[in-house]
């Protein structure tokens, strides 16, 4: 039986698209410093171009869930201000749906390598920090997706980075954090969030929404929790 053309031209270009994949991978392991010769935005294209994850991340129930139902509705609220923290060749285009709801979107991670799948303002540090280069109440959405249990332990760190995520908030604004039930502890029972947030049915979508290797937990933030105040803002890396 012969093969369609679109199926043939899709065949030739997953095959175009790996060659070109391991030709800059190879070309990255023996000359490391060559991508600092390319201006960023040539680098970053040619990144998610080439190494991007998102086929990848669609073939798992709640990555589905996430990019097809979760991110749409969010954004079909049109939130002003939206930060997103953890940012990997899985994510890039979480950007595309607050994007075309006129939302400005910031996106934050410690690891400077992944800038590249970050934003156009781009904030490479810690969720903690949050508040130190946003004012008080300027944002309406936070998403932490993959990131607790992934570098953000429990007990004090977890608590600096739900101080910092509440002083950024908008009152009434919207917090949604995942967790791996296979490797973290249910941060639900974390006394700051509680405090902090109202954990509950949040634009449509239930307090929580559970998944075999995921979980993801939707807050909106309390008013009348004290936690209030700023430090000096940075600018954007």
């Amino acid at each position: 039986m012969l093969e369609s053309k679109s199926n043939v031209g899709f065949k030739a270009s997953k095959t175009f698209r790996a060659t070109v994949s391991r030709g800059l991978l190879t070309a990255h392991r023996w000359w490391p410093g060559a991508r600092r010769l390319l201006p960023f935005r040539v680098y970053r294209a040619l990144a998610r171009a080439f190494f991007s994850a998102e086929e990848e991340f669609r073939a798992h129930p709640h990555r589905r869930w996430i990019t097809d139902q979760m991110l749409p509705g969010l954004a079909a609220e049109r939130p002003a201000r939206v930060v997103f923290v953890g940012c990997a060749s899985y994510t890039w285009f979480y950007e595309r749906y607050f994007r075309e709801a006129g939302s400005e979107y910031i996106t934050v991670d410690a690891d400077p390598a992944a800038r590249v799948w970050g934003s156009d303002r781009h904030y490479v540090g810690y969720v903690h920090q949050l508040d130190q280069w946003m004012e008080p109440a300027s944002v309406d959405l936070v998403l932490m997706i993959g990131v607790y249990g992934f570098g953000l332990s429990d007990g004090g760190q977890l608590h600096d980075a739900l101080v910092s995520i509440h002083r950024v908030l908008q009152p009434d604004g919207v917090f949604v954090m995942s967790w791996n039930p296979d490797t973290s502890s249910d941060p639900g029972a974390h006394h700051d969030l509680h405090g902090l947030f109202e954990h509950g049915t949040v634009k449509g979508f239930p307090g929580r929404q559970a998944f075999e290797g995921l979980v993801l937990d939707f807050y909106r933030r309390r008013s009348d929790s004290g936690h209030v105040g700023g430090r000096p803002r940075l600018n954007p890396d």
